[in-house]
């Protein structure tokens, strides 16, 4: 599967909270955290300002609950970095 292809899977509003009526709404972090469902839909489970620490939760995430995941960048739309369970890796790719 093609990081496009993932991509293409991303719903805009997974990575938008709803804006809360009692507070300025906060600068949109850019680095999501998203797990990979069922091939090509992603899920985001939580979002960075910065790709170190959006990298080190991913990893931590991973090591406590097996899956893939990936970090989606909002500015780039693109996938930047991804943790895939060692069992699922493909040979030769």
């Amino acid at each position: 599967m093609s990081p496009k292809a993932i991509v293409i899977a991303m719903k805009d509003r997974d990575c938008n909270p709803a804006p809360s009526l009692s507070h300025p709404v906060a600068r949109r972090n850019d680095f999501c955290v998203c797990r990979v469902v069922a091939g090509c839909a992603l899920t985001t489970i939580e979002s960075f300002d910065k790709l170190p620490t959006a990298k080190r939760y991913m990893q931590r995430t991973a090591a406590r609950v097996p899956g893939s995941y990936v970090i989606f960048s909002q500015t780039s739309r693109q996938v930047l970095a991804k943790v895939v369970p060692s069992r699922q890796r493909v040979r030769g790719a």
